[in-house]
């Protein structure tokens, strides 16, 4: 049986696309069919963002303290900052 889980994940990853260097390729299209495209926390609706459960179990991320400045700022220019 763990024969036959080895062969399976060999698989599946022979079947990953990769870059030149080895590393699984994650170019293409991603999207999000919930709130997460705005926030992966937790958040209040505001102009143009609906309000929505975070995807984030806990609903914390340790963020230091120069990241979650970032993520603010980010966010309040996100309008014109974003060329979605």
């Amino acid at each position: 049986m763990l024969q036959l889980v080895r062969v399976f994940s060999f698989v599946l990853l022979a079947q990953v696309p990769r870059t030149a260097d080895g590393k699984p390729d994650l170019n293409g299209i991603w999207q999000t069919l919930n709130s997460a495209a705005w926030d992966i926390q937790d958040h209040s609706g505001q102009l143009g963002v609906p309000p929505g459960k975070g995807v984030v179990e806990g609903n914390e991320i340790p963020y230091q303290p120069w990241a979650a400045t970032k993520k603010q700022e980010n966010s309040a220019n996100r309008n014109t900052a974003d060329p979605a």
